[in-house]
Order: structure tokens, then C-alpha cells, then sequence
């Protein structure tokens, strides 16, 4: 080994001047570097060689002189310096890096080196420290390496310049499967022929000549599996990456159709519908909600808008714009499910917005409904003043009529204490065809009405009370029921007094009545005449009747009253050739 001195010579040799450093630390630092048995190279900023070891002159074959004037691209062969300048600017903002080239020793030949570049600051310059190591050390951090990527979870394929494999780490071999070839020093497209002429080859060979890095998804048919590849070029080859997705694909390919139904669903709803993060931007709305708030775009394109800044473009179409705008921050600063909220528009029309606070995956969210109901509200509105008539009308029977009639039937009591006239008795009879007609009235003006509160009543109590108030023998009466249904009281006795009454007025006063349970109801018959299968879609209709003394409006309430209740009723022959209705409660 030179003396120390020496190689304080080739410092102030290549600078010029003499290091600042303490002569006792200088000497030290001179010494350490002696000793190291690899090329060791100082650069400055600009990349010229500034310090070398011996080791470094031994290798070459230069002199100290000679090293001195070299320029430092005359000490590697071919484009090794131009990618040790490469990892040099990689070293003022990593620290470090690595790089194989060849040095140019004085008779030609070549000296392979791995070079560990790290960057040196002193307080007036920024050097790099470059130390050559022979390969077959570097072998021993190449093991290192290899064993490092045998343990990645991702397959790992290196190719030489001329396509041939130098390495495949475990999950490649596992990969490429079991088989007597060793793909190892082969080419690339005789280990896997099937992807010549894919994708796969096209990628490799741009990634190599254009000298860039790709990463693509793609469908592997031998194997049956999606991959996800990343390549990775040098001047000298390329290293493939590459994990197995399908698993993921498929999810994603779930996840697709899962959003394409959920789409659908939500453009076929007659609803407009908006889902809001918690941010307040559109995480999904429909078409019927665009057309509703008059907006030309497609569904897809609203996404990730902002909901706050929507409903101040929008408020000035309705009636009360700040209510409008208030209501919405009102609703999600409660957090309260609220249903059918009333919003007059500036046009007359109507609109009932619904919310529900919703959870998304690891967020929350808003939920909003919208729906115009002009049509409907105009239908109520209508309906009610039906009713406020149907009501007058209902009043006018109960008092201005009832009281006539009943002065009418005092009158014939009283004729009948003076004489004895037929006449008499059909006056009679007519009055007492004109207190149905006011009965029947009186329910059929309130039709409308919703029934009571439910309680539950027995099928066969009823049927008795009612039996007794129509005035039909209890030996013509046959009551087979256990059956207890939830009903309106009241409105439940209108129904059977209306049947019972029914099978009287068409069967006559020695007609039999049945009743009876059925699957998921009950059921009223008789022995009578029945009634004709052309004529069993007309007789719930208002006004229908086959008897010349019935009102036709008993069957109607029969049919309003199960409406009422949720209830349906239907007319079909008895086992006797009668007529048979049977209500289905369930």
C-alpha cells in the first residue's frame, strides 16, 4: 500500500489545493480510504473525479498523473458514466443509489463493478462518493436480493437485453408451473409461446425500446387468471412484476352489475331520488329527479356535484325559496327519518319530499324523495269538497226528510183508527220503502269515511244481533263460524244487516241463511233463486237490483264496507243453487 502521503498528493493534485481539514484528521481519513479494498472515487457536483484510492489505480492501470487529466467518461466503457451521472442526480434528492459499469483499464480490457453511490455535503460543496466493488462481491447483496424477492407475495421475472431469463423468483416458478424444462438462460417467448403476439409481447418490447416503466391489466387464457403487470426497463433488460387479480376482477365485475341493477331500479322508479354524502355531494340521483328540477344532463355526470350549491340554483322555483333551502339544513341537522313533506312551487304545483339519514361504507349520508303530486293534491282537494257536499246532502236526508216521513206514517196510524182502507196499507208499505232509501242514503253519502278504530268481533254474535234487527226466524238461520275479525263495529253490522237482508228481500221470508267460515274469511248463503253468472259483475254496483222493491244500494255498501276495511268480497253460486258471497278477511 502507498503512503499516506501519496494519496493526500492526488487529492491536492486533482484540486489544486490542499484539503482544510486538521492534518491529524486528514491523515486519518486518507488512511481509512487505503485501506478500503475497493475502487474508491470522489465526484464533485459537476461530476468530475476529484479523489481515488489506490485500489483505483491498480485497477486501471493509470497512473496518478494520468488519472489526474482524465476525463471522467474515459474511465468507463461505453454509456457507463452517462448512467453513473443518471443515479448521481438521483443522488441529490435520495441519498444513495446503485449502478453497475464497467471501468476502462489503460490496456483495454474491461473491469466489471456495482457501484454504491451516496452523496457527501460539507458546508461549500456537495460531492459524491462512488465505491466500486468486484461482482463477485456484490454477489453475496445479490443473494440478499434474490432471497428478498422470493419472500414478495408478487411474481418476479428478470430479462436480459436479448430476452433471455436470468431469474424467477418463487411465486414466478409457481406461476409457470411444474415441468422438467428449466426456463432459466431461455427466451422469454419459448418459456411462454402463448403470449407472442399478445398484448403481453407488445408491452414488453415498447416498454424496452422506448425505456419506460408500464403497468397493465390482462387476461391470461392459459392459466384462466387476470394479472396485473408492471415492467421495468434498463439499458440492460427488464424486470417484470406481476400479482394475480382475478379475485379482485371479480369482485369489481360484481360490483359492476350490483351498481348497473341498482341503476335500473333507479331510473325505473317514478320517484326523483338524490343520495348524498357526507360532504354533501350527489353520490347518485336518477333521471326522474333531474326531469322534475328541469336539469339536461345524464345522471352519471351530477355525480360528485355539490347538493348545497344545487338547492340555491334551484330554490327560486318554489313558493318560499328560503324555506325551501332551510327545510333541507333543517332535516339533516335532525337526522330524523320525515316522510311526505308538503313544497308549493312558484308555478302552482306541488312536490313532497321524504328524507332518511342513510349509511354509506365508513360515512353517512342523505337520502331524499321527491315527487310531484299536483294531480293527486288537486284530487284530494276535489274529493274533500265532494265530501263537504256529500255531508250538506247527508244532513238534508237525516232531517229535512226523516221529518215529513215520520209525520206521513203518524198520519196513516191515525187513519187506520177512523177506517179500514187497502190504501192504507200500501201508503204504508211505501213508507216504509222510503225509510230504506233514506238508511241506504245516509251510508252511501258517507262512503267516504274511514272505519273506526278495530276491535275484534265474533262473526257469529254479529250475525245473531244482525238477524234479529233484519227480523229473519232464527230457525231459518244457520250459523257454523268461529271466526273472530278485526273490525269496525258498526260498519262491520251495516255489512251482514245488508247480506241477510239481501238473501230476504230475493229468497223470500222462508229462504235459509248460512254462515259460515271459509279459507281466510267467512262466508253468507242462502237457498234462494241465486243469481245469474252474467249478472254477478253488476250487483255491487250502486242502484243495481233484480227485485222491484229493493233500493239497489245494499250490495254497494256491502262493497264499500269490505273496501273499507281492507277487505274483499265476491258472489258465487251456493251449494243449495242460491247465491253464496264470501268475504275475505285475510
Amino acid at each position: 500500500m502507498e503512503d499516506p502521503s501519496d494519496l493526500h498528493r492526488r487529492a491536492r493534485t486533482s484540486t489544486g489545493e490542499s484539503p482544510g481539514d486538521p492534518e491529524g484528521l486528514t491523515r486519518l481519513f486518507e488512511a481509512a480510504i487505503e485501506e478500503v479494498d475497493d475502487v474508491f472515487l470522489v465526484l464533485d457536483r459537476n461530476g468530475e473525479l476529484v479523489v481515488w484510492n489506490a485500489r483505483t489505480v491498480a485497477a486501471t492501470g493509470y497512473s496518478d498523473e494520468e488519472l489526474a487529466s482524465m476525463a471522467p467518461a474515459d474511465l468507463f466503457v461505453g454509456d457507463g458514466y452517462a448512467r453513473i451521472e443518471e443515479v448521481i442526480r438521483g443522488t441529490r434528492t435520495d441519498g444513495t443509489g446503485f449502478v453497475q459499469a464497467d471501468l476502462r483499464r489503460k490496456d483495454g480490457a474491461s473491469v466489471p463493478k456495482e457501484f454504491t453511490l451516496s452523496r457527501l455535503d460539507t458546508d461549500d460543496s456537495h460531492r459524491v462518493v462512488a465505491v466500486g466493488r468486484n461482482l463477485d462481491k456484490g454477489s453475496r447483496y445479490q443473494r440478499q436480493y434474490y432471497r428478498l424477492l422470493d419472500r414478495m407475495t408478487d411474481g418476479f421475472c428478470a430479462l436480459d437485453a436479448e430476452w433471455r431469463v436470468t431469474y424467477l423468483n418463487e411465486q414466478a416458478y409457481a406461476a409457470y408451473g411444474e415441468t422438467d424444462d428449466d426456463p432459466m438462460g431461455r427466451v422469454i417467448w419459448e418459456v411462454f409461446p402463448d403470449i407472442v403476439g399478445t398484448e403481453h409481447e407488445s408491452h414488453l418490447r415498447a416498454a424496452m425500446e422506448e425505456q419506460t416503466t408500464r403497468q397493465y391489466e390482462t387476461y391470461y387464457e392459459p392459466h384462466d387468471r387476470w394479472y396485473d403487470i408492471r415492467l421495468y426497463p434498463d439499458r440492460e433488460g427488464v424486470s417484470i412484476m406481476f400479482s394475480d387479480v382475478t379475485e379482485r376482477r371479480e369482485r369489481e365485475r360484481e360490483l359492476d352489475r350490483a351498481n348497473e341493477l341498482l341503476s335500473t331500479l333507479l331510473n325505473g322508479l317514478p320517484v326523483g331520488v338524490l343520495a348524498e354524502d357526507e360532504n354533501r355531494r350527489v353520490a347518485a340521483v336518477n333521471e326522474e329527479f333531474l326531469d322534475l328540477f328541469d336539469v339536461s344532463a345524464d345522471p352519471e355526470a351530477i355525480v360528485g356535484a355539490d347538493c348545497a350549491v344545487f338547492a340555491e340554483e334551484e330554490k327560486g322555483t318554489f313558493a318560499d325559496p328560503d324555506g325551501f333551502v332551510a327545510g333541507i339544513d333543517a332535516r339533516i341537522d335532525a337526522g330524523d327519518h320525515v316522510a311526505g313533506e308538503q313544497l308549493e312551487l312558484a308555478d302552482g304545483r306541488v312536490f313532497e319530499r321524504s328524507y332518511l339519514p342513510v349509511d354509506f361504507p365508513e360515512r353517512d349520508g342523505h337520502l331524499w324523495v321527491y315527487q310531484e303530486t299536483s294531480e293527486r293534491h288537486e284530487y284530494e282537494r276535489t274529493l274533500e269538497r265532494q265530501n263537504e257536499r256529500l255531508e250538506r246532502f247527508a244532513s238534508v236526508v237525516s232531517h229535512d226528510l226523516r221529518s215529513p216521513l215520520e209525520v206521513a206514517q203518524g198520519r196513516v196510524e191515525l187513519a187506520r183508527e177512523e177506517c179500514d182502507s187497502e190504501h192504507l196499507e200500501a201508503a204504508e208499505e211505501a213508507h216504509e220503502r222510503i225509510g230504506h232509501l233514506v238508511e241506504d242514503l245516509l251510508v252511501l253519502a258517507r262512503r267516504g269515511e274511514a272505519v273506526g278504530d278495530g276491535e275484534s268481533v265474533e262473526v257469529a254474535e254479529a250475525v245473531q244481533q244482525c238477524a234479529r234487527t233484519v227480523g229473519i226466524d232464527s230457525s231459518r238461520l244457520r250459523v257454523d263460524s268461529d271466526l273472530t275479525v278485526r273490525a269496525d263495529r258498526s260498519r262491520f253490522r251495516q255489512l251482514l244487516e245488508n247480506l241477510l237482508r239481501n238473501s230476504v228481500e230475493h229468497g223470500g221470508e222462508a229462504v235459509t241463511i248460512t254462515v259460515g267460515d271459509s279459507e281466510g274469511g267467512f262466508y253468507v248463503e242462502d237457498d234462494g233463486p241465486g243469481i245469474p253468472p252474467e249478472e254477478r259483475d253488476r250487483v255491487f254496483d250502486a242502484g243495481y237490483s233484480t227485485n222491484s222493491e229493493g233500493t239497489g244500494f245494499g250490495l254497494s255498501i256491502v262493497s264499500d264496507v269490505a273496501e273499507a276495511h281492507g277487505w274483499n268480497v265476491t258472489v258465487t253460486e251456493g251449494r243449495s243453487g242460491g247465491a253464496r258471497f264470501e268475504i275475505t278477511t285475510e
